[in-house]
Order: C-alpha cells, then sequence, then structure tokens
C-alpha cells in the first residue's frame, strides 16, 4: 500500500515536469542554422517560411532534393526547416508612420440645409 502510494507521487512529479518542461522544448525552435545554399537561417516550420513556401509552389517536385537538404528536424509530422534570413532585414531603416490631422467635415452641419426638409425618407424630403 505505500508503495503504491510511492508510486503515484512519482508518477504524478514526472508528469507535472514533462507539462512544464514541453513549452521550453518547443522554444528551441528558431536556433540558427546554415541553408544549402550557405546563408544564415533559423529553424522553422516550413508552413512559416516563405522562401521555401515560393520554392515548393514553383518548382514543386524538382525542389525535393534542396527541402530535403534544408530540413532541421521533425517536430511530430511537420517539417522544421532552415528558413533563410532575408538579407534586406538588416538594411530596412525604421518604418515611419504617417500622422493624418483630424480636419472637420465642410460645411460644419453636415447633412442639414437651411430649408425646411432637414430629413430624407426613401430619397425624397421629408417633413418631421
Amino acid at each position: 500500500m505505500v508503495r503504491k502510494m510511492t508510486d503515484r507521487k512519482v508518477l504524478f512529479a514526472c508528469l507535472v515536469l514533462i507539462t512544464l518542461l514541453h513549452p521550453l522544448v518547443h522554444m528551441v525552435s528558431g536556433e540558427e542554422c546554415t541553408t544549402p545554399n550557405n546563408q544564415t537561417g533559423n529553424c522553422l516550420n516550413i508552413k512559416t517560411c516563405n522562401p521555401l513556401q515560393e520554392i515548393l509552389q514553383t518548382q514543386g517536385h524538382t525542389a525535393t532534393d534542396f527541402l530535403r537538404q534544408s530540413l532541421c528536424r521533425y517536430e511530430g509530422h511537420a517539417p522544421i526547416v532552415c528558413c533563410p534570413n532575408d538579407p534586406n532585414k538588416e538594411k530596412r531603416g525604421i518604418l515611419i508612420e504617417t500622422v493624418y490631422k483630424y480636419v472637420p467635415l465642410r460645411p460644419p452641419y453636415c447633412g442639414f440645409s437651411n430649408g425646411e426638409h432637414t430629413r430624407v425618407v426613401d430619397g425624397k424630403p421629408a417633413k418631421l
């Protein structure tokens, strides 16, 4: 009876550790790598790697060897590939947002006229 309780506690502790450490294992995704073209890159899920997605869509089966060489590992059934870094990323400047000044509508009482009809119903002026 005492042994069963100890076994259950150990099993419970192992399950808690696995639950807590599992997300940390997936944080490793994104480590640096070198592509088959000797470019620096990061290991990412192929679904999030636009350059390799484009190669797959445009070249199809002819790109199979290149995609295999780009493989870092699998996470379940998902291939994690060496996705090349964007060479223009370092060259890009800071994004400058355009700020538009609020300008009130002209005339200040848009939708009203000086006439006696201030409402429109079915496209025709209507009295209140």
